[in-house]
């Protein structure tokens, strides 16, 4: 109607943007500084976190491109593939903790875990989507610079040095946060995660055997 003022949508979209990161950021701040609290907490409905898929989409919106444009500038060789695909690769780990965390449930509940199994996933998405995304970032360059010199001795330390403090990171904040979800002990989440470690470690050893193609396209 005439006369009326159009709706101010960018300052709308800006607050709506600042509003997601600063909800994002605290949440990261509360998982690194006290994962205990943090899951205690959120289970308890006391904590007015981000949803765990928001949260943790957030977290791949930065790091599916950021790790695409040093995908480019270390490989400028690289072979070709969709951008959705390359997009697509950070969250291939997400999918492997899940897994591993669906996996590991099970275990937990015969060990005198009581939470249902979505909120054994969202403390997954969690640690995926925070500290693990933030190393992610940091260590992007160097996984990638690593795995493209595999192959040469002096340049392969850096990437399993990478991988290796990802993976600590990931188990270490997963098992405090399970274990407070649940109400069990850590070394009974950090058995139950082993388990479901060692058979990941069994069934891609079979995968390298057979289909190494599919292997290589999670892992490049």
């Amino acid at each position: 109607m005439t006369g009326e003022p159009d709706p101010s949508w960018p300052r709308d979209a800006a607050r709506a943007v600042g509003h997601e990161i600063a909800a994002y950021a605290r949440a990261v701040g509360q998982i690194a500084r006290s994962p205990k609290r943090f899951a205690v907490e959120w289970s308890a409905g006391r904590l007015q976190a981000l949803n765990p898929l928001a949260f943790l989409l957030n977290a791949l919106a930065v790091l599916a491109p950021w790790r695409a444009i040093w995908a480019r500038v270390l490989d400028p060789n690289a072979p070709t593939m969709p951008l959705w695909l390359e997009l697509s690769k950070p969250a291939y780990p997400v999918v492997l903790n899940v897994v591993l965390t669906s996996l590991a449930h099970g275990l937990m509940r015969l060990l005198g875990g009581k939470r249902p199994l979505r909120s054994s996933v969202a403390m997954a998405l969690y640690v995926s989507g925070g500290p693990l995304a933030i190393l992610n970032f940091v260590f992007a360059p160097i996984s990638l610079y690593g795995f493209l010199h595999r192959f040469d001795e002096s340049f392969t330390a850096f990437g399993l040095s990478a991988n290796l403090t990802l993976l600590v990171c990931f188990f270490g904040y997963l098992i405090v946060m399970e274990a407070a979800l649940h109400g069990i002990s850590r070394w009974r989440v950090a058995v139950a995660l082993l388990t479901a470690q060692a058979t990941w470690f069994a069934t891609s050893g079979w995968l390298i055997v057979h289909h190494p193609d599919i292997l290589r396209t999670f892992l490049e």
